[in-house]
């Protein structure tokens, strides 16, 4: 079979999860080639988009300014890529709710939940995907620290727990595997995690 020529490329890694027969069942993450920045966004749209040079940083000063205010009411804003939010979390751990004053919360991020569209566009534009013209060989334990970095991004971007959709999100994961990874962190002598059923949903909190 010819080797595909476009599209997105791809690495290869290992995961702790293993098999029946003790394998490690494997991953898939984009290779990345370059780290964008607003400079680059900017050239670009005046470049190929007939914007005028700075319009796009001036357009994000705006959003960035005026999205605060409504998202420092607590709203959700939807836009043509996906939705922001507040996550907000609790300094301290409670267990009723009337303990919770407004000195206990604070501000954990603002998560982004790109939209069904904006996602089917980027996987078009894709155009496929390839393996990596690079080695992609990775050590298990760095691999096992992007799942911790995972976690933790889920976890501190979305309201202080993680679901099997935000976790995949981050991980790079499948949903059946992102499933294994998180319950495997509720098992043990010392778990990691606690499983817990919300709204027809498991959410994953720290213990």
């Amino acid at each position: 079979m010819a080797r595909k020529e476009d599209g997105m490329q791809f690495e290869v890694h290992p995961t702790p999860l293993k098999d029946k027969e003790g394998n490690n069942y494997v991953c898939v993450k984009p290779r990345t080639f370059a780290h964008r920045t607003m400079d680059d966004i900017d050239d670009y749209c005046a470049r190929y988009f007939a914007m005028r040079p700075g319009e796009m940083t001036r357009a994000f000063s705006v959003f960035r300014q005026m999205s605060k205010i409504w998202l420092a009411w607590g709203d959700r804003l939807e836009t043509p890529i996906g939705t922001f939010a507040p996550r907000l979390g609790l300094r301290q751990e409670k267990t009723t709710a009337d303990h919770v004053g407004p000195a206990d919360v604070y501000l954990r991020g603002i998560g982004f939940e790109p939209s069904k569209e904006y996602v089917e566009e980027v996987d078009t534009m894709a155009n496929g995907y390839r393996p990596t013209d690079f080695p992609t060989s990775m050590p298990l334990g760095d691999d096992h620290k992007h799942l911790e970095h995972a976690l933790r991004q889920t976890i501190e971007g979305h309201g202080g727990y993680a679901t099997v959709k935000t976790f995949k999100m981050f991980s790079h994961l499948s949903a059946y595997k992102a499933r294994q990874v998180l319950d495997a962190w509720c098992e043990g002598p010392q778990p990691r995690l606690m499983r817990t059923m919300m709204g027809g949903t498991y959410i994953y909190t720290e213990i």
